[in-house]
């Protein structure tokens, strides 16, 4: 049978097996633990901007100038909310917390 194998892939969509229907759901509940879920702040890096160039591969001024719906930095979570949101998801107090 066609997913018996982990290693086989759906001809049409390109998805492994495991990637789908049961086999994904179990997968997703071995990568979550209740008792210690993995807070993404820990893997994730944080972003206060994007370099447009580099996203559209090309040179523009208004890309380095910046007006006030490219400056992100009075929109930024404050070190209380990032404490609210980890204790409220249940994550482990973070011993680096993102700026």
């Amino acid at each position: 049978h066609k997913e018996d194998s982990e290693d086989e892939y759906d001809c049409k969509s390109g998805v492994p097996a495991w990637a789908r229907g049961p086999q994904l759901a179990a997968a997703l509940e071995r990568q979550f633990n209740e008792q210690n879920p993995i807070n993404p702040d820990t893997i994730f890096a944080e972003f206060f901007t994007c370099n447009l160039q580099h996203i559209f591969d090309t040179k523009k001024k208004r890309y380095v100038t910046r007006g006030s719906s490219g400056n992100w930095m009075q929109d930024r979570l404050t070190l209380p909310e990032k404490l609210a949101y980890q204790k409220a998801m249940g994550y482990a107090p973070s011993a680096a917390i993102p700026k």
